[in-house]
């Protein structure tokens, strides 16, 4: 597969409740064009608000100036549920943006609901109040620093589950 295929393009995709991952390509004749109007190249995502009628307002939330050659760039800690749109355009010399190709929109996901919520263990007297000592095995490959039983580790991880610890001394 060529790495490039000349194309002008912008992708959005959500990556889950707060992230969006953009990748681009612009083909050479875009960047002589950019290069030529004297501009830096940016990557400017928008956040999207329904208006009134057919009209969407596009307000610019981050703006970046990815290094040249790069194709591709990661927003994080965005707003769940919100529509986004992606651009990438060129500073002009008088502050001005040219924008050389728009994404399509896209939602970022909501988070996951639950139905129930695990109840937290509180530190009573059925689950003693005062922490004990850790046990310290010397020939179970414990420290006194650490204070663990390997043996203990071993059987608690469910892929370890059915290992026989006694083969393993």
């Amino acid at each position: 597969m060529p790495e490039v295929y000349g194309d002008n393009m912008v992708g959005l995709l959500s990556q889950g409740p707060g992230v969006l991952f953009v990748y681009w390509e612009l083909s050479g004749i875009q960047w002589e064009v950019a290069a030529g109007l004297g501009g830096t190249v940016l990557l400017r995502l928008y956040k999207v608000n329904e208006g009134e009628g057919p009209d969407y307002d596009y307000i610019l939330t981050r703006e970046v100036a990815p290094l040249p050659h790069t194709n591709n760039w990661y927003f994080r800690h965005l707003e769940p549920g919100t529509l986004y749109s992606a651009e990438i355009g060129c500073r002009l010399p008088d502050g001005d943006i040219f924008t050389l190709v728009k994404s399509e929109t896209v939602f970022t996901p909501l988070p996951p609901k639950h139905d129930f919520m695990p109840k937290a263990k509180t530190a009573g007297p059925e689950y003693g109040a005062v922490r004990p000592e850790p046990d310290f095995d010397a020939n179970a490959g414990g420290t006194p620093e650490r204070g663990f039983k390997l043996a203990e580790i071993i059987m608690s991880m469910p892929f370890y589950m059915g290992y026989d610890t006694e083969l393993a001394d």
